[in-house]
């Protein structure tokens, strides 16, 4: 499978989400890398392309939890099964994924979800198994965009210093 990473990056502050109490000012964001983009889905000539919005939580306090939401878009084939799979990241250890500040070593725990009661978590199981705790979601080509809503959700450590955290998943299209 022929591959071609995207990458966004996070901007603004739509879609913030912000609270009183806490000390400190964050902003943070979740980068997906769409894999896939534009590849061969078989001998007919059709094509696969997926693509990814950031997860902007925007400017958020310590001390506090928050929800974000991205979207991933696939346009398949009309029947073509697939699932969309996503990695553990670039900061992952301890079997969580994390943001990491973009200048020290601070860390912030977060966990990505397919539905927005943040129950069934996403991963790779079965395909990479770099994120095994999280499934697949699956899904029929119809010729057109789809979206995929993923749904994040992270609680900020007291005390957290100020400044940008980032990670970045792999965000794989399998069929």
């Amino acid at each position: 499978m022929r591959a071609r990473a995207l990458r966004r990056r996070a901007q603004g502050n739509s879609g913030a989400s912000t609270a009183c109490g806490g000390s400190h000012l964050i902003a943070i964001a979740v980068i997906l890398i769409a894999w896939g983009a534009v590849v061969p889905a078989g001998a007919d000539g059709l094509f696969v392309k997926v693509t990814a919005t950031p997860i902007d939580f925007g400017p958020i306090y310590a001390g506090e939890t928050f929800t974000g939401m991205a979207t991933i878009i696939v346009t398949a084939p009309g029947g073509l099964n697939f699932r969309v799979a996503l990695d553990r990241g670039f900061h992952f250890f301890g079997g969580v994924r994390h943001l990491k500040r973009n200048i020290g070593a601070e860390v912030i725990p977060y966990s990505l979800y397919s539905d927005a009661g943040c129950t069934l978590a996403l991963g790779d199981a079965g395909f990479g198994d770099t994120f095994p705790a999280g499934s697949s979601v699956t899904g029929t080509g119809i010729g057109r965009a789809q979206l995929i809503t993923i749904y994040a959700r992270l609680t900020v450590p007291a005390p957290a210093p100020p400044g940008l955290y980032l990670d970045s998943i792999m965000v794989s299209v399998i069929y």
